[in-house]
């Protein structure tokens, strides 16, 4: 006997399945890797991404990632449309999560690398630093601190993004300046990073003490 339930909600993925992705409209800014990998962040329930360099893309301000991509893309109309998209992205994953339609849990580790680096004028990097004390008071949002006094680890040069899913094996994505994302036989490599984040998660600072050093950050980041 047919399950009119179960056709409808055949149906109903068909559909789905022909609309076109909200990134579709950037797809001659990005790489099919990438697109790949949007896929699958869409379709995330949660999320670990760690850089050690700069801040994750999730977290920039429209301002911090403008000022980050003026320096390796030339064109000015590029660089708006990949701001563009990041901030699309950004509020797909924190804003949608509001109503249990985005990723329900969001995990970062954000290197006091990062947190001092300057991007762009001062007031660039206070508004992008301030964003990160907006995010971390999120309910569905655990945002770490990594001090330099934590020294060397396994994930030192390596940014990546872990994604989770209820009925399906996690994804890795490898960034940098040519990204990919692993296979379906690369179980060890997602293990070997999944350790990575439980160092990363035991060595981090939280809470207030997260809080407490991007304020320092903030400090050397006041205008005379």
């Amino acid at each position: 006997m047919v399950d009119p339930e179960k056709v409808d909600e055949l149906v109903s993925a068909a559909r789905a399945s022909r609309r076109p992705s909200w990134w579709t409209p950037y797809g001659a800014e990005i790489a099919p890797d990438f697109a790949e990998y949007l896929g699958y962040e869409e379709a995330a329930a949660s999320l670990h991404a760690y850089h050690p360099v700069v801040i994750p893309g999730l977290l920039q301000t429209a301002e911090y990632s403008a000022a980050l991509m003026s320096v390796t893309t030339q064109s000015p109309e590029r660089t708006s449309r990949l701001v563009e998209l990041r901030q699309r992205r950004r509020e797909r994953a924190f804003d949608d999560a509001d109503d249990d339609t985005g990723i329900r849990r969001l995990f970062f580790v954000v290197d006091e690398a990062a947190l001092r680096r300057r991007i762009g004028e001062p007031m660039v990097m206070r508004g992008q630093l301030e964003q990160f004390k907006d995010m971390a008071q999120r309910p569905r949002v655990d945002l770490r601190a990594l001090p330099f006094s934590a020294g060397a680890h396994p994930a030192l040069q390596s940014p990546f993004v872990l994604l989770g899913f209820e009925d399906d094996d996690d994804v890795l994505y490898l960034e940098g300046r040519v990204g990919r994302t692993s296979t379906h036989d690369e179980l060890e490599l997602v293990a070997r990073h999944h350790e990575y984040w439980a160092q990363l998660e035991t060595i981090a600072l939280g809470g207030a003490e997260a809080l407490a050093l991007i304020d320092e950050a903030l400090e050397s980041f006041t205008e005379p």
